[in-house]
């Protein structure tokens, strides 16, 4: 079939609207999905019936090519049939070995101007966010609405940050939300001479990999012997929500795992994921595990803030549905959102820890990126050290709770303390891949700029797909460009924006970069776009939010500066600030 180029398509209950910023709508009501994923669903509903190969998704859909793979088509792919509820790939169909087909029909509609009822009611919400709520809150909107058909009974809606909260009056076909996920891990199963040697006790060191992932949740992890799998039981796993079932391959010295994540009660592949690691290689094997780990525990999540939540919620449903939107595209509205929910979670259940550090890295975040009202910082900070200081009496060996005290040190300007809170979840966790992120972020406030982008290395090496790794990549632009290294700087905000283009801070970067490299033409252009993002945007609030005693760094901000005057930067002071 040829291409269709009108501005809307209609297929099944979904319309596509085709503009510069594609929108899907389902029976009018928007969907969530990321930028890069509606670009991918855009370009294959133009080509229905066409079979597009993951080559030529890549060159259409993705600003830079050479950089990106399979596995980010296929993350794309997953989330569009998530958003569509298409278990079955019944309009997005796999052809094996040559790539993708839209299978449905496809109807060209009229352009349509979006008629969203934006609501700003929020259930407790301390601080008065200008923000509609948006994002995710959308999306959990249309799984509301997807589950209408499974449910027994009247649902009552209420609103919360954005969200909607649905209660059955009957029973629901499928289960709730878990306060604790429980998750069976089964023993692997290796094939290969001397590989069942070679993995024993990998099971073991998967499940400490989820307990030290950053999370919204507390796992319940049981373990399954190979007799009682035999007689087609768990044991203590009986009522376990998820099977974890892992296979392993010895190929020379390389083993290559498979891991499956099963949903137990439905009987049905959630996720499967391949890792490779060196047998022979120091220190590989626990790499791997806590890549595993940090793997299962997104895919967990994921699975359960689809679920609808249980008649009476409380502290950990509310932290899953906060984690989830820090998992996601992050934004001031977005992160505005994550608060209030860690906030009911806290009011809940004051002394739930996974509430405590998520809520303290989020408040932190809104500080750090600018998106707080300079009078509501310090109150910010104060709530922030209470609910950290408690976490950490209640867990003293922690590792998140020292990542999200580091966070908060930073916020204050403590960059010194910041690092030893930095090396203290390091200690606790030598895996910790945001621990070494945010190590090389604060050594660009103490004037070891160079240092940072070996460190951001680290932590893509321990996970390579994670949800922070936007803003790794921009940290390690931020630390090159300190360096004067503009070169470097354009290639990881590149990779920064492609990860999370909601994330407004990464066009001021490229803008700075651009100017370095001598081409202002495109800088000026980039950092208009970011000034209407951010129009409270001045020079004199950057250098307020950015002083330092350090000479080097001084030296080099003051560089920055002149670049951002060069491209138009207001110098007076208005109301909002930039992120550092």
């Amino acid at each position: 079939m040829d291409e269709i180029a009108m501005g809307a398509l209609r297929f099944d209950a979904f319309t596509l609207e085709l503009s510069d910023e594609p929108q899907l709508k389902r029976k009018g009501e928007p969907i969530t999905l990321r930028p890069q994923c509606l670009k991918v669903l855009a370009y294959l509903a133009r080509h229905p019936g066409k079979v597009i190969s993951n080559a030529d998704l890549i060159e259409s859909c993705w600003e830079n090519p050479k950089q990106t793979n399979v596995n980010s088509v296929a993350q794309c792919i997953r989330e569009i049939r998530e958003a569509l509820g298409q278990t079955n790939h019944a309009v997005i169909r796999t052809v094996p070995r040559r790539g993708y087909l839209f299978a449905a029909s496809v109807v060209a509609a009229p352009d349509m101007q979006s008629d969203d009822a934006h609501s700003n009611s929020v259930i407790g919400k301390p601080f008065a966010y200008a923000q509609p709520a948006t994002g995710v809150a959308r999306r959990i909107s249309e799984i509301s609405q997807r589950w209408l058909a499974f449910a027994a009974g009247a649902m009552a809606v209420i609103g919360v940050v954005g969200w909607l909260v649905w209660e059955w009056s009957g029973r629901s076909a499928e289960p709730t939300m878990m306060a604790m996920p429980s998750i069976v891990m089964t023993p692997v199963k290796a094939s290969g001479a001397d590989a069942d040697k070679l993995v024993a006790g990998l099971v073991d060191e998967v499940g400490t990999g989820i307990w030290r992932a950053p999370r919204g949740f507390k796992p319940d992890i049981r373990h399954a012997d190979i007799l009682e799998l035999a007689r087609g039981r768990q044991s203590r796993a009986d009522e376990a929500r998820y099977i974890v079932k892992t296979s392993a391959a010895l190929d020379g010295s390389t083993i290559h795992l498979n891991v499956q994540l099963v949903d137990a009660g439905l009987a049905r592949q959630v996720w499967v994921g391949t890792f490779d690691y060196s047998s022979i290689e120091s220190g590989e094997r626990p790499r791997t595990a806590a890549r595993v780990g940090r793997s299962l525990v997104a895919e967990i999540l994921r699975a359960e803030v689809q679920r609808p939540l249980p008649a009476k919620p409380g502290a950990p449903h509310w932290t899953m549905l906060g984690r989830w939107l820090m998992n996601n595209e992050r934004s001031a509205q977005t992160n505005a959102q994550a608060i209030d929910l860690f906030e009911k979670a806290i009011r809940a259940e004051p002394d739930y820890v996974v509430g405590l550090v998520n809520y303290t890295r989020a408040m932190t975040d809104h500080i750090l990126n600018g998106w707080a009202p300079k009078a509501e910082r310090m109150e910010r900070i104060t709530k922030a050290e209470a609910a950290i200081n408690r976490a950490i009496k209640l867990e003293p060996d922690n590792a998140g709770a020292y990542l999200s005290r580091g966070g908060l040190l930073r916020a204050r300007g403590d960059f010194a303390q910041a690092i030893v809170a930095f090396e203290k979840a390091l200690e606790h966790d030598p895996y910790f891949a945001n621990a070494h992120a945010e190590l090389g972020r604060t050594k660009i406030d103490v004037g070891l700029a160079e240092q940072t982008e070996g460190h951001i290395k680290a932590a893509i090496a321990l996970s390579p797909t994670d949800f922070a790794l936007y803003i790794w990549c921009y940290w390690a632009g931020l630390g090159t460009l300190h360096m004067g290294d503009h070169g470097a700087a354009l290639t990881w905000l590149q990779r920064s924006l492609e990860a999370n283009r909601a994330y407004d801070n990464t066009l001021r970067l490229m803008a700075i970069a651009y100017a370095y490299a001598g081409d202002e033409s495109e800088g000026q252009r980039r950092m208009q776009e970011f000034l209407k993002l951010r129009p409270g945007f001045t020079l004199a609030r950057w250098k307020q939010e950015n002083t330092t005693r350090i000479q080097i760094v001084g030296e080099q901000r003051a560089q920055m500066v002149g670049a951002m005057q060069r491209l138009g930067v207001p110098e007076a002071e208005r109301r909002e600030a930039a992120g550092r």
